[in-house]
């Protein structure tokens, strides 16, 4: 669903762009949005987050969200970030590089509104003015608030080691060398030289499904694949003996919702 929504970031970004005169692109982006807000809702990371409304108030185009409790009590850590353009940069990476850029030519800014899908209270309202949409946008384009970067900044804050299922913990979390590292440890001993080609195929499958819960990779899942970001799950046996590597492949985080 996510690529739908950057796709109706990219129409109205296409609205800008058809005429040299201002007045006719905000009458042309107006009526884009009216067009826009007949396809809503929609999902942006499954029914935890989804956009239910969209509009333009001068130089501002205003989105609005529903965002599931348990999400936002993942999504405000956030707000404990020093530096307050990262959780601007989460936002705006739903919507694609090029419709951002055309917005930044022409001036516009953006407003998030956020309300609980549960009690409708406003959880957030975040402005990203003109000016600091374009100085994210260069930052976004330089590499400097990639996917990965989010991804890094979530798995630091994480306590571990954590249960993923009996007999089985998450004891690292980590990015490195441009990857994304999970280690998980049972609790008995393997023999690396028992592990088949099929047992490591039903082992990737298990791997994938454990993932399905990580909400930043969930959210920013589109942006790893465009990154071609691999996942690496290390299982270590009780004796914290490596027995098995699994490599969970860009395409692989299609399955994660």
């Amino acid at each position: 669903m996510k690529n739908v929504f950057k796709f109706m970031f990219a129409v109205l970004a296409i609205l800008l762009s058809l005429s040299s005169c201002r007045m006719y692109k905000r009458k042309a982006f107006a009526w884009g949005v009216e067009e826009l807000k007949k396809q809503l809702p929609k999902e942006v990371a499954g029914k935890d987050f989804v956009v239910f409304d969209i509009n333009v108030n001068v130089d501002t185009v205003e989105m609005s969200y529903k965002m599931s409790e348990k999400m936002w009590a993942d999504f405000k850590q956030w707000e404990e970030i020093q530096n307050p353009d990262i959780i601007k940069a989460k936002l705006l990476s739903t919507a694609s590089n090029d419709a951002i850029g055309i917005f930044v030519d022409d001036g516009m800014g953006l407003k998030y509104l956020i309300y609980s899908s549960e009690t409708n209270k406003k959880l957030m309202e975040v402005c990203v003015s003109p000016d600091k949409l374009k100085e994210i946008y260069t930052k976004k384009k330089n590499g400097e608030y990639s996917a990965l970067f989010f991804v890094k900044e979530e798995l630091a804050k994480k306590k571990l080691p954590v249960q993923i299922e009996e007999g089985c913990c998450i004891t690292e979390a980590y990015v490195k060398g441009g990857k994304i590292y999970y280690v998980a440890q049972i609790d008995s001993e393997m023999d690396p030289k028992e592990i088949t080609s099929d047992y490591l195929e039903i082992l990737k499958g298990v791997c994938v499904y454990s993932l399905r819960g990580e909400k930043v990779l969930v959210l920013n899942k589109q942006e790893l694949m465009d990154e071609n970001i691999h996942i690496i799950y290390i299982l270590k046996d009780s004796r914290n003996i490596e027995y098995a590597r699994v490599d969970i492949e860009p395409s692989d985080l299609l399955l994660l919702q």
